[in-house]
């Protein structure tokens, strides 16, 4: 992010040197490297914070900013955020704005007003990543002070990043935008925190926001977003523990290549699916006794293990989902809809209680990977 705000400096310093016949004048613009969007369930009302890099003063190659915060409010978010730029009296720049965090309240209420304004505003980027809060407000992210970067906004964006290159899924406005409103497709966000390390404020993502069409129906935290991971897209490189009976060896076990089959019939007014999981994986790490690791009947024992572990807490996931959320974690009714239309025609209008009464199986098929040696990793890169 850092390299494209410094494009965007020069080349509006650029413009105001040379004469552009096309462009607002530096000292007229204000780029947002991000906002919080929260809603007030009391007053009703969209309160919108934005972090901006003020460019004001700079040209050429001294082009410089400094982080500063605008608040506003409306009773929509498009009001909130036209009255934020009649408080800064200039004209607020969003296409280097990575990074919006939305309030547990946004996300009960409705996500339908955040995509409204993205689709309003030509100069929001819909490759924008957007995470959910873990703190009682939105802002509250942005009032942490010792993170080691100038920019909230961009030490967020660059956790994301890293948390995407160890196999979790995030989402971006566009991502949000194709699944809404969609039955039988649940969207999975990341929520993101504050905690004290050290003396320190850091970020963290221990938890997954699950939306169902376009309101949160439930979260997932813990040691359930390992697992979680496994049912959405992309897993590889994300870590799972396994305990192996009878030893007191727990291995990290990272996902190397990962496929999930769905197969769905209806039967006497239920659906049924079949759902198959194959894993490859590789030994990364041990805690406790090695000797697993050298036995003859080493890797069928982790192999048992391994699909035992996986089996038990996706099922628990998937039961959750069908008797708490409702929100279809599986994407099972996005399946019917492309491979079997006439029978989601059939149960499209019913499909909340078609998909609460759905009987399951849960297939786990796992393999080691053994091209590579065990090597030992960090524990805040497996997913808790």
């Amino acid at each position: 992010m850092k390299k494209r705000i410094l494009a965007a400096c020069l080349i509006c310093a650029a413009c105001l040197l040379g004469g552009c016949s096309n462009y607002i004048e530096i000292e007229k613009l204000i780029i947002v490297a991000g906002a919080a969007i929260d809603y007030d369930e009391t007053t009703q009302m969209y309160q919108v914070t934005a972090e901006i890099l003020d460019l004001q003063g700079s040209s050429g190659k001294d082009a410089n900013y400094e982080t500063i915060y605008i608040e506003s409010e409306g009773e929509s978010l498009v009001e909130a955020i036209a009255d934020m730029s009649r408080m800064a009296g200039r004209q607020l720049y969003w296409d280097h704005a990575d990074v919006f965090v939305l309030s547990q309240s946004v996300v009960s209420h409705s996500v339908e007003p955040v995509l409204d304004w993205f689709t309003s505003d030509v100069n929001a980027r819909l490759s924008a990543l957007v995470v959910v809060a873990g703190t009682e407000k939105a802002s509250d992210i942005y009032q942490l002070e010792s993170l080691g970067q100038k920019s909230v906004s961009i030490s967020l964006e660059r956790i994301l990043e890293n948390y995407q290159s160890k196999g979790h899924a995030i989402v971006s406005i566009n991502e949000l935008m194709n699944s809404y409103g969609i039955k039988g497709f649940a969207t999975c966000i990341p929520m993101v925190s504050g905690e004290q390390n050290a003396g320190q404020d850091i970020l963290v993502i221990q938890s997954y926001a699950v939306l169902k069409q376009d309101v949160l129906s439930g979260v997932y935290e813990g040691k359930d977003v390992s697992y979680l991971t496994l049912l959405l897209k992309n897993p590889l490189k994300s870590v799972i523990s396994v305990s192996i009976p009878d030893t007191e060896a727990t291995l990290k076990m990272q996902v190397v290549s990962h496929d999930i089959s769905v197969r769905t019939k209806m039967e006497d007014g239920i659906l049924h699916a079949s759902v198959q999981m194959d894993l490859t994986l590789s030994v990364v790490g041990n805690m406790g006794d090695d000797s697993i690791l050298k036995s003859d009947d080493g890797e069928a024992r982790i192999l048992e293990a391994t699909e035992k572990t996986v089996r038990e807490a996706c099922s628990q996931l998937i039961d959750r989902d069908i008797e708490s959320f409702g929100a279809d974690i599986l994407r099972i009714g996005q399946h019917i809809q492309r491979h079997d239309p006439k029978t989601w025609h059939r149960v499209e209008a019913d499909w909340e209680n078609v998909y609460a009464g759905m009987q399951y199986e849960l297939q786990i098929r796992a393999i080691v990977d053994k091209s590579g040696k065990m090597s030992p990793i960090n524990d805040q890169e497996e997913a808790s």
